[in-house]
């Protein structure tokens, strides 16, 4: 999706809001298998446009010591684009807030055709499936990756 049509949408709808969307992404193949692609599209229903810092998981994580006690911001070479919805570093990204009610699904692609994770971990590098993923409360989604919003 265009950068400024995704601006466009997302501005338009009110701060904190459910809202579906779709994204996909090529994974990392081994070198074993040349002229194998893997597509991942995932979708679920997110929150955009909330402060993080004022995020009731946030705030738990913090007392807990899951999180330090304040923001480290984000990171070397990201900085906000417009605040709190779009982030530039190596890509430019959507900020999107998951919640625990509404679980993100995914599926797979092999070469354009549908098949399963297993299928598709077989083609792909570790890194592509991490044994233990981290959970997070924000995912950051290049812009050039989403195919709706809704």
């Amino acid at each position: 999706m265009r950068f400024e049509t995704l601006k466009r949408i997302v501005l338009a709808k009110p701060k904190a809001t459910f809202t579906h969307i779709v994204w996909e992404r090529e994974l990392p193949v081994r070198k074993t298998f040349p002229g194998v692609t893997v597509v991942k599209r995932t979708s679920g229903t997110v929150r955009m446009g909330i402060d993080y810092n004022n995020m009731a998981s946030v705030k738990l994580k913090r007392m807990n010591g899951e999180l330090p006690s304040e923001n480290a911001g984000l990171g070397k070479n990201r900085e906000w684009i417009e605040y709190p919805y779009f982030i530039q570093g190596k890509n430019r990204c959507l900020r999107i807030y998951l919640d625990k009610k509404n679980k993100l699904s995914s599926i797979y692609f092999i070469n354009g055709v549908r098949a399963t994770k297993e299928q598709a971990m077989m083609y792909c590098t570790k890194a592509a499936f991490p044994s233990n993923p981290k959970k997070s409360d924000v995912l950051d989604v290049n812009v050039d990756n989403i195919i709706s919003i809704k």
